[in-house]
């Protein structure tokens, strides 16, 4: 196992891991792997963890990955996900050997309660042994969708880095119904069939090889191109391009400047009206060996859109990665004269990404953009509307960072702040009130008999929907039903999200005082609700992607006393890492009488009031704060001039 797996087992960080192996002696020794990614023996590590007192219970994906490495070879555990995904592949299990045969019926032994996507994610790991490869971050993945959606009617998508396919499951789970892509690497194409068909029943048309050398789809027009670039790689050099390659209409890149060829190659792919979505490094937007073809891009009218994404939010950590919102060129028709830049950098300000107002803030300046309107899109220091004319001076900068400043409007700031403040100082109040209902508590015996939430779903005590259990969006005349999303539970508010499905399980329709799950993204922050009971504006509604429901079976299980365990991970500080493992149906209950769990359920109530409370007062600070502090050193906003200072910012003596 590696040092990440460590840390996921003894629910600790991975810099922990590594003081670990410093500061003991005893510490295991690698067994395998590299310097950099060294590989430990299982068996030592739990002993060692154990010898020390840390729990080290494993769930029932890290033990099949276990058994993967033990038993099989690379090629063995991809057989074993085809068998498991299509079970008439080419190989029989009754063929297959005795390894083979017992990973696969643990595999299914699994798939109800984990996925089967999960789980054949797991089996083919294994087989990608090519460092630096890393799947995109699953909520950047769908924000790219929904950038692609509000422009055009999605149907067919092409990926020509897909890797293991989750930008084009993405598509799919936004109704996609042609599905391609293209990748260097072999087992790349076969995870991404696999982990596709494992969730949808659409089977992609995957081919291998490097698009931009020997590009499978040549010539070839699609709805929406998604890319997250490899991060290594030369551009292609005039002699790698054919004499009429679309991509010479804007120019070569240098070699240094691979992600631009990654933009061109999406481009071309683009039908006329088509959007290209990319995710690239900020230097792609500025750097001066790129400045011809960002000018070219320009003068074309391709470029719609340039956002900034808080650092933290995808692989590579290090950066601030900006989106790229492209456009098929319709030489028929004048190009467009603006670009719109958003910049949420500062939206994950100490490292603490507020990702549901991220995700707000760019769809919102997006949907705005594209409709007709009188005036451009501002908003302060974080949108602007710039005509393409600026941008192509000696440095064609398209960093949105570079053009905030043409967003902050004195009067319209000025209007913003007064609000900003105002709305704070009522949910300071709110936050007061909540605190002031809170009970007074008192010391307690603490020795109950439990149960897991597993256990007790085995007893008919608890119903357990798992997630991706809704369906996909069937588009056309079905019928619109309300979905509540990851944003939702993470805000506390009601449905936000719609789906068109014919008939849904009706066991799916949310119920009062449902207990809604979804895992946090890795950029949450600790005011982020980490579960929603069902209230009235929701019930109705359906699960919305990856959102799972736990249902208290009445007068057996307090909903909202259930809802104070499974939101902390049996009520330890450290049942924030049990969440983010998925380890909730292991989370441990209190088998209490009813009297006993609706007294603590009401005061657990009035307490997740208090952190709803919070979470709007921490977003409302952040807002006016923002504003403030932005209009003042902008210098679009000065402090009002009172009796004793009448001559404040108006040119008087310092």
């Amino acid at each position: 196992m590696t040092a990440t797996e460590i840390s996921k087992l003894a629910g600790v960080t991975r810099a922990t891991v590594s003081n670990w192996r410093r500061r003991h002696e005893d510490f295991p020794q690698p067994v395998g792997g590299t310097e950099a990614r060294p590989v430990f023996d299982r068996n030592e590590v739990q002993s060692w963890l154990s010898s020390r007192g840390t729990d080290i219970s494993e769930s029932p994906l890290s033990r099949l990955r276990t058994a993967v490495r033990s038993s099989l070879t690379a090629d063995e555990s991809v057989e074993v996900a085809k068998l498991l995904v299509h079970p008439a592949g080419s190989t029989s299990p009754d063929q297959a050997s005795d390894a083979v045969s017992r990973i696969l019926k643990a595999a299914r032994a699994i798939v109800p309660s984990e996925g089967l996507a999960a789980v054949a994610d797991v089996l083919t790991e294994s087989a990608l042994t090519e460092p630096g490869t890393y799947a995109t971050a699953e909520p950047v993945a769908e924000l790219m969708v929904t950038l692609a959606a509000a422009g055009t009617p999605i149907d067919t998508v092409l990926d020509p880095a897909c890797g293991s396919g989750y930008l084009l499951l993405a598509a799919a789970r936004e109704g996609a119904t042609g599905l391609f892509g293209q990748d260097v690497l072999a087992v790349q194409a076969t995870r991404a069939r696999l982990l596709i068909g494992a969730e949808i029943e659409k089977q992609p048309e995957i081919e291998v090889g490097d698009s931009l050398l020997a590009d499978a789809f040549a010539g070839k027009g699609f709805d929406v191109v998604l890319c997250d670039p490899p991060g290594s790689g030369a551009a292609p050099s005039e002699d790698d391009l054919a004499l009429g390659d679309p991509r010479l209409a804007y120019g070569i890149p240098p070699k240094s400047e691979a992600e631009l060829a990654w933009a061109l190659q999406s481009l071309v792919h683009a039908r006329i009206g088509g959007y290209a979505v990319l995710l690239l490094s900020p230097g792609a937007a500025s750097r001066p060996t790129g400045r011809r073809i960002r000018s070219a891009l320009l003068r074309a009218g391709a470029v719609r859109a340039v956002i900034a994404l808080p650092q933290r939010v995808a692989q590579p950590w290090a950066f601030s990665l900006h989106l790229w919102v492209l456009q098929g060129p319709d030489p028929s028709t004048r190009p467009g004269h603006t670009v719109l830049f958003i910049d949420t950098e500062s939206l994950g300000a100490d490292g603490a990404v507020d990702w549901p107002t991220v995700e707000e803030t760019i769809t919102t300046a997006w949907r705005s953009f594209l409709r007709p309107r009188s005036r451009p899109i501002a908003v302060p220091g974080l949108v602007a509307e710039v005509d393409v004319i600026g941008l192509l001076d000696d440095t064609v900068n398209l960093a949105p960072s570079a053009w905030m400043s043409s967003s902050l409007d004195p009067e319209t700031m000025a209007g913003e702040a007064t609000a900003a403040l105002s709305d704070l100082e009522s949910t300071v109040a709110e936050l007061a009130a909540a605190v002031t209902a809170v009970d007074t508590f008192e010391p307690a015996v603490t020795d109950w008999r439990t149960a897991t939430v597993l256990e007790l779903v085995n007893g008919g005590a608890l119903h357990w929907f798992p997630p991706g259990t809704t369906g996909v969006d069937s588009g056309g005349d079905h019928a619109v039903w309300r979905t509540i999303e990851h944003r939702d539970i993470a805000r506390g508010t009601g449905p936000s999200g719609t789906v068109r499905l014919d008939n849904p399980d009706s066991q799916l329709i949310v119920q009062p005082d449902d207990i809604l799950l979804a895992p946090l993204p890795k950029s949450s922050t600790h005011t982020d609700l980490r579960l929603k009971v069902a209230g009235p504006d929701d019930v109705g509604a359906l699960p919305g992607r990856g959102v799972a429901i736990l249902r208290a079976v009445p007068d057996r299980t307090d909903p909202w006393f259930l809802a104070a365990f499974v939101a902390e991970g049996d009520g330890l500080p450290t049942g924030t890492t049990s969440w983010i493992r998925g380890d909730r149906l292991r989370t441990r209950i209190p088998l209490l009488a009813m009297a006993q769990q609706r007294r603590c359920g009401a005061a657990y109530r009035r307490i997740y009031e208090v952190h709803l409370a919070s979470a709007r007062v921490t977003a409302e600070v952040r807002k006016a704060t923002d504003l403030l502090t932005g209009g003042l050193t902008a210098g679009v906003l000065v402090p009002a001039a009172d009796d004793t200072n009448d001559n404040n910012f108006r040119g008087g003596n310092a």
